[in-house]
Parts: C-alpha cells; sequence; structure tokens
C-alpha cells in the first residue's frame, strides 16, 4: 500500500451493504485501502491497532452506537466518521451530526455506490479542518505568548484602534501610578498626568498620528504621578494595518527618568574631563584634532595649541596607521572599538602603551560628525604585569626546586645510609674506611646544597644564628672556581680572625653568588681577576655618617672585579628589583635587590664603587656578634643508643628499604618492611599489637603517608609513627603534631639522627 492511500475503517454488519460498499471503492479511480469492522469491538480494536484516515459506520451497530466512534482516537490522532442509517430519521441524523459526524448518509443503492466519492469529500474538508485548527491553536498560543510577554516586562505595552483601548499592560499602573480601567474607559486619559508644560507637544503628536492614518510617534515627556513623583517617560507607537482603512496600534512607554538623570549627570561631568589623567580627544571626520584636554598634554607633550587643527597622525607611529584608520572607520560608522592595547608617540618621539577606546561624536539629529578617543597610559600597568611573571616565574622555580629537593634527598639517602653501615665493616685506618669517609663528606655537601636550593626558591624557613663567614665563603668560592672558566681567576683574602655574624648561613651563600656571577658577567669576554676580602673593621661615628648604620664593629665583605664596570645613571638604580643590564635571558633584576634586602635586614650596609671600564667594587658590612659560634664542636664519642622492639618500616623506594632495615636490624630493633602503603595497612589492620613503631615515608603512591597514618592511627589508637620526607610542601612539624605522628625527620637521614629519634619516641611512649 502507497503512504498517500487513505485507510478507511468500514464499521458494518450487514452483508449485503458491506458487500455494496466494498464493490463501489473496488472500481473507484482512486484507491483506497477499506478495513471491515462488524461491531464496535472489533472498530474499536482496530483503531487502537492503527488510526485510520476515515471512519464510516452504521449508527445501529450489534453492541452499541456507530457515533460512539466518533470521540474515539487511534495513538492520539483524530479522524472524521460518516455515520450511515437504514432510514432518514431526521433525529437520528441531529444525534450523529452534534455528536461530530462530518456527514450523515441514509443507505440507498445510490448512496452505497457513490460513498467513495462522499469519503473523498469528507477527506478534503477533514484537511481543510485540520489546517484551521492548527491556525487556530497557533494563533492562540502566540497570543498567549504576548500576553505573558506584555504582563512581564516592565515597559508599557498597549494596543488600540479607532474605536478604544483594546489592552494595556499591568506596567501602566506600576509606571503612571493609575488604573488600566481608566484606559479602558477614556483612551486619552494618559494626558491627564502629564506634565503641563509637555501635555500640549505630546496632545498634538498622537493626534497627529490619528489624523494623518500613520498611528506612528516617539516623544519624550513628563508625568506627575498621584504621589507627587515625577517621571520621564519614552512612549513609542506603531501602525499595526487590519482593513484597507482601518488599523490599529501598538505602542510602548518606558520609564526614562534614570537615563535622563544620567543624561543631565554627563552635562555636570563634562568638565571632569578637562581634569582627568586619560587623554581624551575629539577628531573631526577628516581626522582633525578638534579637542585636547589636559590629559592629552600630559600623556603626549603637545600643548593645546599645538595639538588642536592638526591631523590625528602626529601621535601615532607609522606602524600603527592602519591599525587607526580601522579603528577610526568603525567609530565613524558609529561602532565603538573598546580598550584595544596599542602604542601612541609623545612630542619626544617616546612611545606609550596605551589602552583606547573610540566611539562616535554626534550631533542633536544624532549624525555622528566626528571621533573621539580615551587613551590610557599603561607604561606604569605593564611594567608591574612585567614584574608578576618574572615573580610567577620565580614561584615556579622555587615549586621545581622542591620537586629536585625531593627527589635529590631520595637518592643521598641510601648513599649516606649505606656508607654509614659499610663504614661499621672496615678496619680503622683502611683505605676503604677514607674513601668511605669522602663519601660522606661529599653527600653531606650535597645535602647542605639541597637546603641552599630549598632556602633560595624560600621552601624552607630562614635559620638566622651567629655564623662565622669563613666557612661558607670558601665554600662557595670552591664551588665558584670549578664553574668559571679558565680566563677568570679567582684572589680570596680570608681574615680567620672575623668574629661571627648574626644572618642565615644560606643567606651568606647567596650574596656571595650572586655578587660573583656578576663579576663574572662583566669579565666574561675579556677576562679578569675577581677578589674576594673578608675583614674585621671598626667604623667609628664619623665613618658612619650619612649612612643607614650605627658605629661598631664590622664584618666587611668586599667584591672587586675589573670588569666593564657601571655608568653613573645605571649605579643608582642597580639596587631596583627587576633592573638589569643584561641582555634578555642573562639576567632576572632580582640578584642585587636580594642582596640589598638581606643586608638591610641584618642591620648591615652595602656600598659600590664604579666607573665604566675600570671594574667595580662591592663592600658590605655585616654587624659582628660577641657569640662563641664554633659550627664544629668537638664532642665525646657516644655509643648510639639500641633496642629490641619491633618497627614496621615503609617506603616505596627499595633502596631505602633495603638500607633502612640493615640500619635499624643493626641497632637491634626486629624490622619488617613494605614497599606499598596498602599493603602496610592491611598488615598492620590484622596484626595491630605486633608493632611498637610505624616508620613511614610521606610521598607514596596510592596513598600517601598521611592517609596512612589516619587508618594506621584508626586502626590502633596511640600506636607511635615516624614520618619521613625528602621535602614537601604538604605537611610541617605542628601539622604532623595535629595528625599524631610523634616524629618529623628530613631525609636524607644520618644514622645518628634515626638513632635517636626512635629511642626518644618509643621511651616518651613509655
Amino acid at each position: 500500500m502507497k503512504d498517500d492511500t487513505a485507510s478507511i475503517l468500514l464499521v458494518e454488519d450487514d452483508a449485503e451493504n458491506i458487500l455494496e460498499i466494498q464493490d463501489a471503492f473496488q472500481s473507484w479511480h482512486q484507491p483506497m485501502a477499506l478495513e471491515l469492522a462488524r461491531n464496535l469491538q472489533e472498530a474499536f480494536s482496530s483503531i487502537r491497532r492503527r488510526a485510520p484516515d476515515l471512519v464510516i459506520t452504521d449508527f445501529w451497530l450489534p453492541d452499541g452506537k456507530g457515533v460512539d466512534l466518533i470521540t474515539s482516537s487511534g495513538n492520539g490522532k483524530q479522524f472524521p466518521v460518516i455515520v450511515m442509517t437504514g432510514d432518514g430519521d431526521e433525529e437520528l441524523a441531529v444525534k450523529s451530526l452534534k455528536a461530530g459526524a462530518l456527514d450523515y448518509v441514509v443507505k440507498t443503492s445510490r448512496s452505497m455506490a457513490i460513498m467513495p466519492r462522499i469519503a473523498e469529500r469528507i477527506l478534503r474538508e477533514w484537511r481543510h479542518i485540520l489546517v484551521r485548527r492548527r491556525a487556530e491553536q497557533a494563533l492562540r498560543e502566540s497570543e498567549e505568548r504576548l500576553r505573558q510577554l506584555a504582563e512581564n516586562i516592565k515597559e508599557l505595552f498597549w494596543l488600540r484602534n479607532r474605536d478604544g483601548m483594546l489592552y494595556v499592560s499591568p506596567a501602566y499602573e506600576e509606571i503612571w501610578g493609575r488604573s488600566r480601567q481608566s484606559l479602558y474607559e477614556d483612551p486619552d486619559s494618559f494626558l491627564e498626568a502629564i506634565h503641563p508644560e509637555d501635555r500640549g507637544r505630546v496632545r498634538a503628536a498622537v493626534n497627529r498620528a490619528w489624523s494623518t492614518g500613520s498611528g506612528a510617534f516617539d516623544e519624550e515627556y513628563r508625568i506627575i504621578r498621584p504621589d507627587g513623583a515625577v517621571r520621564w517617560i519614552r512612549a513609542r507607537s506603531y501602525p499595526v494595518p487590519e482593513k484597507a482603512e482601518e488599523f490599529r496600534t501598538v505602542g510602548t512607554a518606558e520609564d526614562i527618568t534614570e537615563r535622563r538623570t544620567a543624561q543631565e549627570e554627563a552635562l555636570r561631568l563634562a568638565a571632569i574631563v578637562e581634569s582627568s589623567e586619560d587623554a581624551i580627544i575629539g577628531k573631526s571626520l577628516d581626522r582633525t584634532i578638534l579637542t585636547w584636554n589636559a590629559g592629552a598634554e600630559k600623556m603626549y607633550g603637545y600643548t593645546a595649541e599645538e595639538a588642536v587643527g592638526k591631523d590625528i597622525s602626529i601621535i601615532i607611529p607609522p606602524d600603527r596607521l592602519e591599525e587607526n584608520h580601522r579603528a577610526f572607520e568603525s567609530a565613524a560608522r558609529d561602532e565603538r572599538v573598546n580598550q584595544f592595547e596599542t602604542v601612541r608617540v609623545s612630542k619626544s618621539g617616546h612611545p606609550i602603551p596605551v589602552s583606547l577606546t573610540v566611539s562616535s561624536m554626534k550631533d542633536r539629529n544624532g549624525r555622528v560628525v566626528g571621533v573621539s578617543s580615551i587613551a590610557r597610559d599603561h607604561t606604569l600597568r605593564n611594567e608591574l604585569e612585567k614584574q608578576l611573571r618574572q615573580a610567577q616565574k620565580m614561584e615556579a622555580m622555587g615549586t621545581l626546586a622542591g620537586g629536585i629537593a625531593h627527589d635529590f634527598n631520595n637518592i643521598l639517602f641510601p648513599i649516606i645510609g649505606y656508607s654509614e653501615i659499610t663504614l661499621e665493616d672496615v678496619p680503622e685506618n683502611s683505605m676503604a674506611r677514607r674513601n668511605i669517609n669522602q663519601i660522606l663528606k661529599a653527600a653531606y655537601r650535597a645535602r647542605d646544597l639541597i637546603q641552599q636550593i630549598l632556602a633560595f626558591s624560600r621552601q624552607t624557613e630562614q635559620e638566622v644564628r651567629p655564623i662565622r663567614m669563613q666557612p661558607i665563603l670558601k665554600e662557595a668560592l670552591k664551588f665558584l672556581k670549578s664553574s668559571f672558566p679558565a680566563n677568570i681567576r679567582i684572589q680570596p683574602r680570608i681574615d680567620e680572625n672575623s668574629g661571627p655574624v648574626l644572618a642565615d648561613p644560606t643567606q651568606i651563600y647567596q650574596i656571595i653568588i650572586n655578587l660573583s656571577t656578576n663579576a663574572y658577567h662583566a669579565m666574561q669576554e675579556t677576562g679578569g681577576t675577581l677578589e674576594v676580602i673578608l675583614s674585621s673593621v671598626n667604623l667609628e661615628a664619623d665613618a658612619v655618617g650619612g649612612r643607614d648604620i650605627d658605629p661598631g664593629v664590622y664584618n666587611c665583605l668586599t667584591v672587586r672585579d675589573n670588569g666593564i664596570g657601571i655608568s653613573s645613571f645605571d649605579l643608582d638604580r642597580i639596587f631596583e628589583p627587576y633592573f638589569t643590564t643584561k641582555e634578555k635571558g642573562k639576567g632576572t633584576g632580582l640578584g642585587l635587590s636580594m642582596v640589598h634586602g638581606i643586608v638591610k635586614n641584618r642591620g648591615g650596609d652595602i656600598q659600590v664603587e664604579s666607573e665604566p671600564g675600570r671594574g667595580a667594587e662591592f663592600r658590605i658590612y655585616f654587624p659582628a656578634v660577641d657569640t662563641d659560634t664554633d659550627e664544629i664542636k668537638s664532642t665525646p664519642d657516644v655509643a648510639l643508643p639500641h633496642g629490641n622492639e619491633r618497627i614496621l618500616l615503609i617506603d616505596d623506594e627499595e633502596a631505602i628499604l633495603n638500607m633502612g632495615q640493615q640500619m635499624l636490624t643493626r641497632l637491634g630493633y626486629a624490622v619488617i618492611t613494605r614497599n606499598d602503603s596498602r599493603t602496610a595497612l592491611s598488615l598492620f589492620s590484622e596484626r595491630p599489637y605486633d608493632f611498637d613503631l610505624v616508620i613511614t615515608d610521606l610521598s607514596m603512591p596510592g596513598m600517601t603517608g598521611i592517609q596512612l597514618t589516619r587508618e594506621l592511627l584508626r586502626c590502633r589508637p596511640g600506636i607511635p609513627v615516624i614520618m619521613c620526607t625528602g621535602f614537601s610542601d604538604q605537611i610541617t612539624e605542628d601539622r604532623a603534631g595535629e595528625l599524631g605522628i610523634k616524629e618529623l625527620i628530613l631525609k636524607p637521614i644520618l644514622k645518628e639522627d634515626i638513632a635517636r629519634s626512635i629511642r626518644q619516641v618509643l621511651d616518651r611512649k613509655g
């Protein structure tokens, strides 16, 4: 069956009538699919399976009336119904048509024969009915949407014709303070609320709209509300033609009081433009400067007398002319160009980064007559952004340093640990023992270097204490000597009698590294000599005149080179943050600023002498302190504390795990190891009282040491836990205490440190 073949359900119980109708449809020129039902039950069943396009039914059926099918539907689909009857009872015809049948047919041989024609007509009528119903439904929905919109918008909406007001939205009562009913009774009653000074003008505009048949007006006026408040209104009306000589008007009115107030405020603010720091310039459409405020004078260096009448190109660099042309043309088309970054040039030729907004200037009739621009100097902002990017870069370097330190400490831990273990097994005065001691010495230096890296990246607390500068300077110079090329010679003169100073060792290291690196850059092309001198000086009162330090004894650190020197202009700025004379990529501009900050924070002073081509000399004065600071004090050998308790040792690094087991076993402890935190937790959960102490790493995959500690304490509250870490900003000693961790130890861990920590934790528990 083709998709366009009409499906017809014939509901008839008379066999003779069925044959006549079937014969008629079979011989009809237009194919129609005829399905037969002999009673209501069969008909309803057929409709439920598939709704027909048309139902032809007898009025009287064995199990009911055919008109009952009219209210039926198949899967939501409606269909037309033709009712047949064996007699011409008008009452039945009326009942059928009232029930919704589209036609009523008296059964005759003639009507049976033309039933296909009747069906075609009814199907055509039904299609027209459906189209009309859809249109009516769409209209109802459209009108409802319009009503909902009109009821909810803040603006007043109305609809009227010559006879009166058809609709007024609730906003009329909100804005006018008067009832809508008053407008329905008298459409012109709104005029009574209009301010007397505006009423005549508005009345004339309304009358003109109706008398000319245009129905259109657009007016701004004031109204006086019943409460005495004066509001500004903008009302607009548009024609909606109905017939050739009749029309309706639709209109809107909005409260523009705030807008008018803003316009008046703008007039009052016009004088402020002249005092603005921004450069505000008005130009004609031929790009001639018309207005030039004080901000423009300050920014560009031209007075108003010099600039007005000139072409705007006097402040535009040649490579920005095309860009300016596009912005100007957009504004001339009344298209605002908002805050785009560009460059202008001052009278002296100095480039100025600016944020520029370009917009049109209009006359009273709304015609674009020129272009205005507002330029804000972004020199300072760009510099601050540059400093912020540099600070973020340094922060990222600090984060990287922390990660490197963590991994490096994990590498050093087994080196130091295995060396200490092996040292116990080799004879005194043997070559092997001397070699192992050298390994340990190098590892200790590496450990100290990590601490310096962390301090530089500001990820460890500064440790200010009385220190001797001599060993720090010697260590730094040893490092520099291996780093500098052969054409730069280092000449140290360190006074061993210079006393201690109050400082952070890492900061002293940073100072000498920074100053020496600067000296290297000054001499790298021609070579030269770097002198590093430490001496003790006594500054009298007359020697500190004009300097921000007190008289007294100081350690004077002098760093002198014979490089290219520093100009007097740069000499005044070398301690400014981010100032550098090095080419891009060779300096951050932070080194000398940091040195200056460290020295001043320690109550010291820094002086510089330099001339171009004659090198530079930096003299740094640290206040000496009268304190015994021998950094390596001889202490009698004390046996390491031992024990026999049971320890669960957890670390994901096999090398650390094996070394730790050997070290603790030699101290007498019974050690069980696990290289996975989850496996360790499973073991502990099964045997929580088989262990006297847990030692765990912080950073482990799957479950961190912090998470593991929480679970261990949940299984057995009070179990002592020692946590080891190469470096982490996730935990501090205070945080560890809050978590129930008894000791926090930083890697690499010396055997002596771990032995004493274990004993302290276990004895404290006991």
